[in-house]
């Protein structure tokens, strides 16, 4: 099982979405922000600005 985390960012009835870059695995999709929790971190650490 991998923990992940997402974000919903909604203003003005539109949705902050991101696009995945090319070379990614299913690169060109659209995806809500967020990151893997990797061992020791939390969940806000997972971010990818982090």
């Amino acid at each position: 099982m991998i923990e992940v985390t997402a974000g919903v960012i909604q203003r003005n009835g539109l949705f902050l979405i991101a696009r995945r870059a090319p070379g990614k695995s299913l690169e060109g999709y659209w995806e809500f922000p967020g990151g893997k929790v990797e061992a020791g971190e939390t969940h806000e650490y997972a971010w990818p600005e982090n």
